[in-house]
């Protein structure tokens, strides 16, 4: 019985520190956020897009960009130190992007983690394409606003969410701790 005790102990012990291991573990993600394909005046030069991390700080590396209709144009993206809901505005050198029927991949080592949908702007306008899933995890940006100036509040937002999160995640754990603690006092005090 003893040994069974001991056995029950350690499993339950080790359970709680791979949960307590587990909720502090990172987790970071590179999206496309925004995309121009039909600035104001020539698309060669000023046509871009916006990456954005929206996990914990990271460096990422390995990353393309692919076109999908036309002419497939390639950019390979330098490795860049994002943080939580930080972007970073890729202008291509010369026309990319089509106006109509195009969409644009994010790919890491050569597999495709993102792709937007077909994209069409057939007017040479400030408006852009924003990935909606980014707003429920960084926050709206202002329709035609440049990415950096809601970057910090975005950020910002993200992180107390983060935290706020983090601090349930402790509180279920030191509950977790107390439980295990008493069931470990019962365990060994019946022995």
């Amino acid at each position: 019985m003893m040994t069974t005790n001991k056995i029950m102990c350690a499993s339950i012990t080790a359970l709680a520190m791979a949960l307590a291991a587990g909720a502090g573990s990172a987790h970071a993600e590179m999206t496309i956020w925004q995309v121009e394909n039909n600035p104001p005046g020539s698309d060669s030069g000023n046509e871009w897009l916006t990456l954005i991390n929206t996990g914990d700080r990271h460096t990422f590396d390995g990353y393309k960009l692919q076109t999908t209709n036309g002419r497939i144009a390639h950019h390979t993206v330098p490795s860049i130190d994002l943080d939580t809901c930080e972007s970073y505005r890729v202008t291509f050198p010369k026309q990319a992007i089509d106006n109509e029927d195009d969409s644009v991949k994010l790919l890491k080592d050569g597999t495709a983690i993102y792709e937007t949908p077909i994209i069409k702007d057939t007017k040479n306008d400030e408006y852009f394409w924003t990935n909606p899933d980014v707003a429920a995890i960084c926050g709206d940006a202002p329709a035609g606003s440049e990415p950096d100036t809601v970057r910090q509040s975005a950020a910002d937002t993200a992180l107390e969410e983060r935290i706020a999160a983090l601090e349930a995640e402790v509180s279920l754990l030191h509950q977790l701790i107390e439980h295990i603690m008493d069931m470990l006092e019962g365990l060994l005090g019946a022995s």
